[in-house]
C-alpha cells in the first residue's frame, strides 16, 4: 500500500485560534479501482467532508480510522442531501491525524478537513417544570455554542410557518459532546457549504437538549420564524428541526422525541397551526404538504431516516390531542349568522375559500370543530380541511361579527 503524505504548509486556510477557534484545510486524492491510500496530516482534525468530481455511489468509499490502522473502525459515507453537488455528509471524530480511504472505483476526491476547538460549557438539561403549552425551557442559545467561531453573515429574513420539517443529521450517533457536534455542523454549513448560517431553526440532541440554530439576528425576527436553508430551496413558510444522529440505521431516543414533541406543540399553539392540517407548498403552484412533514416529503432524500419518519403519523395525532387542550375559547353567542357565504363553497370538498369582499376587512377569524374547540385562527384564502362539520367565526374591522356553518365532504 502506498503512503500519501499531505504536507500542510500551503493550500489551506488557518485561523487565529485566539480569536476564532477553528481551521480548515483541503487536499485531493486520486484512487484507482479497488485501491486504498493512507492519509496522514500534520494537524489534528475532528471533521471531514469529501467532495467528488462526479456522481458516485458513496457506498463504494470507505474511511477506516483508529488509534492505529491495525484496529480500525470503518465508516460508511452518505450524500449530503442539503446541497446539489456531490458531497458527503460531515464525518466527525474526537481527534484524528490519519485514516485510510478505500474505493471500489477509480475516482479523484477532494478532502476537506476541519478542526473546531471544543468548548467547556458544563451544559446540562435544566430540571425545570414546563407548562404543557409553553416553550421548552433551557434552549441552548447561539451565544453559548458558537463561542470562538465567526458570526454568521448578516441578512436574516422572517417567514410565516405553515410546515414544520423534521430532519436528521445523518451522523454523530457515536458522539456524546452534542455542543461540539452543533459547532461542527455550523462550520460545515458556513465554511464548507458557503451558507450564511447553519441551516436549521433548531437542533435536538439524543439526550433531549435543544439548540437554537439559525441566528435571527434582528429583534423583530423570532427563532422559529427565521428563514432557514434546509428544504431544497423551498424554505419559505417552513421551520426546520434537525435531530442529531443517523436514523436510517438506528431509532431515535425517547428523550429526543419528547423534546421534539415539546418544541412542536409550543410552535403549533403559538401559531394556531393544527398539527393535522395541510397546505400547498410552495404556495405558488406546489402540492399539498402536511403541517408536520419529514424532509423526504418535499425533496429527493431519505432524511429524516425511517427510524424517525415512521413515527411522524403517530406524533401528529399525539400533538393534535395536546394542541386542542391549549387553544383559547371564544364565545360565539353574540355572533350573528350571515346570509352571505363568507366561506364557500358549502358543502365543499377539502378546500374552502374566504369571499373576496371580506378578505381585507377581517380582524379575527376562528375555526371551530364539532367539539367546540378552536382549531385555527389563521386568516388565509384557502384552508385544507379533513371531512367534517365546522363553524367559521369572523370579526370584521368595523366591529361586525358573523358565524357560518360549513360541511366538508370526503
Amino acid at each position: 500500500m502506498r503512503i500519501l503524505l499531505i504536507i500542510l504548509f500551503s493550500g489551506f486556510l488557518v485561523f487565529n485560534l485566539k480569536a476564532q477557534s477553528f481551521y480548515i484545510f483541503r487536499d485531493t486524492v486520486s484512487l484507482s479501482s479497488n485501491s486504498g491510500e493512507a492519509i496522514f496530516t500534520d494537524r489534528q482534525f475532528n471533521g471531514l467532508t469529501i467532495q467528488s468530481e462526479r456522481l458516485l455511489d458513496w457506498n463504494s468509499i470507505e474511511i477506516i480510522v483508529g488509534s492505529n490502522l491495525s484496529k480500525p473502525d470503518t465508516i460508511k459515507l452518505s450524500q449530503d442531501e442539503h446541497i446539489e453537488g456531490f458531497q458527503s455528509n460531515l464525518l466527525t471524530f474526537n481527534h484524528q491525524t490519519n485514516f485510510l480511504i478505500r474505493s471500489k472505483q477509480a475516482i479523484t476526491l477532494e478532502l476537506i478537513f476541519q478542526y473546531v476547538e471544543p468548548i467547556q460549557t458544563n451544559l446540562s438539561l435544566p430540571n425545570l417544570k414546563r407548562a404543557l403549552c409553553d416553550a421548552p425551557s433551557g434552549i441552548i442559545q447561539q451565544i453559548v455554542w458558537r463561542q470562538g467561531l465567526n458570526a454568521p453573515k448578516v441578512g436574516r429574513t422572517s417567514t410565516k410557518t405553515h410546515h414544520c420539517i423534521v430532519h436528521h443529521s445523518a451522523g454523530g450517533n457515536s458522539q456524546t459532546d452534542y455542543t461540539q457536534l452543533v459547532r461542527s455542523y455550523y462550520i460545515q454549513h458556513t465554511e464548507v457549504n458557503g451558507w450564511d448560517d447553519i441551516g436549521y431553526n433548531y437542533l435536538i440532541a439524543a439526550d433531549g437538549s435543544i439548540f437554537a440554530g439559525r441566528d435571527p439576528e434582528k429583534p423583530e425576527i423570532s427563532q422559529d420564524n427565521v428563514l432557514g436553508a434546509h428544504f431544497c430551496s423551498k424554505n419559505a413558510n417552513t421551520m426546520g428541526v434537525c435531530l442529531i444522529g443517523d436514523y436510517e440505521i438506528s431509532n431515535p431516543s425517547t428523550a429526543i422525541m419528547a423534546s421534539l414533541k415539546e418544541l412542536l406543540l409550543w410552535k403549533y399553539v403559538k401559531d394556531t397551526l393544527s398539527p393535522l392540517s395541510t397546505a400547498i407548498h410552495p404556495q405558488s403552484g406546489g402540492s399539498a404538504l402536511e403541517a408536520l412533514a419529514g424532509h423526504r416529503q418535499g425533496c429527493a432524500t431519505i432524511c429524516p431516516g425511517n427510524g424517525v419518519f415512521n413515527l411522524l403519523a403517530d406524533l401528529r395525532n399525539d400533538l393534535y390531542g395536546e394542541y386542542i387542550k391549549c387553544l383559547p375559547f371564544v364565545s360565539i353567542n353574540s355572533y350573528e349568522i350571515n346570509d352571505k357565504q363568507i366561506v364557500y363553497p358549502n358543502p365543499s370538498q377539502n378546500k374552502v375559500h374566504l369571499h373576496s369582499e371580506y378578505l381585507n376587512q377581517i380582524e379575527k377569524l376562528y375555526l371551530y370543530n364539532t367539539l367546540g374547540t378552536i382549531i385555527s385562527q389563521n386568516i388565509s384564502e384557502v384552508y385544507d380541511l379533513p371531512s367534517g362539520f365546522y363553524i367559521f367565526v369572523i370579526e370584521l374591522i368595523d366591529g361586525r361579527k358573523f358565524k357560518q356553518k360549513i360541511i366538508v365532504l370526503e
